[in-house]
Parts: structure tokens; sequence; C-alpha cells
């Protein structure tokens, strides 16, 4: 019975560890390039046991929209985890919206593997949601910083409850 165990564990440990993590970015980029979203300008680093992506530019409809300094992703098969910090807004949209996220946590499990979990924090204040994979759902709920509470072009998005203010979002 050892025997299987360390069988199994050494497969395991195999896997996540040769893992061509890389590769699985540029395939994540190619998926967002469907959807008018292109990170750019980033130099993406396999370590044995993650991935880390740093100084990316990221564009949505060849717009330039924020700045990603630090992207680290953990494929675990059973538990994934992607977290990204210094998130800042780009000159190009800081007219219309001016944020800086100091960081986001983003995970799934096998337990739950239609679902992915976010929480983050930053200048806009604190929020989390998931992505519902299943139903094809966004809901982020933020509850805002007092600076923020005052940006109504952006609000607007959002429908106040008592959790805070939540958005949703269908998509195909």
């Amino acid at each position: 019975m050892k025997k299987i165990a360390v069988v199994i564990l050494s497969v395991y440990l195999s896997l996540v560890f040769l893992m061509p993590k890389a590769n699985l970015w540029f395939t994540l980029e190619k998926f967002l390039k469907k959807d008018s979203l292109i990170v750019s300008n980033e130099k993406v680093l396999d370590f044995w046991a993650f991935l880390n992506v740093k100084n990316g530019d990221l564009y949505f409809e060849d717009l330039k929209v924020a700045k990603i300094s630090d992207m680290k992703a953990f494929p675990y098969l059973f538990y994934n985890l992607v977290t990204l910090k210094d998130i800042s807004s780009s000159k190009d949209i800081k007219n219309v919206i001016d944020f800086k996220i100091d960081n986001i946590k983003i995970q799934n499990s096998v337990i739950k593997p239609f679902m992915i979990f976010l929480k983050g924090k930053g200048n806009i204040g604190s929020f989390s949601g998931f992505v519902d994979l299943k139903n094809k759902i966004l809901k982020v709920v933020l509850i805002p910083s007092k600076t923020f509470k005052n940006n109504r072009s952006i609000l607007r998005f959002f429908r106040k409850t008592k959790e805070g203010f939540v958005y949703e979002y269908g998509f195909k």
C-alpha cells in the first residue's frame, strides 16, 4: 500500500513540476485574444512550482487599460491559485477611472470545478465574487472606498444591496 501511495504522489508531483506552465500562459492569451483582451510586453518566467508573469500591459480593443506588475499562477491540478499584484489603470483611461488594485486572489478547486472564486482590494475598495462557468455568470460584490463611492460613472453599473454594490454579468 505504501508503494502505491509513493507512486501516486510521485506521478502527481511530476505532473505539477514538469507541466509546461509557460505554454499554458500562451494558450490562455489565445483565448483572451478572442474576446479582444491582449496582454503584451510581459516577461514570462516558468519556475518549477509556479508561473510568474511580470510587467504585462492589458489591452482591450486596442486601448491600453491597465498595467499588471506581477502575476503568479500555481497550477496544482486539484487546487489552482492565481495572484495578481499592483494593477493600475493606464494613462489612457485615468480620466474615466483611476484605479490601483493592490492584490487579487483567484482560486479554483476540484471540489467545485465549475466555480472560480476571486477576492481583492485596492483604492476602489474591497471586492469578492465568483465566475460560474456552468451557468456562465460573473458576480462581484464591491464594498467601495470612501473616494470611490463618489465615482458615479462606474458605480452606475452596480446594483446597491445589503452586501454592498453588486455587479452581475452573463457571458457566452
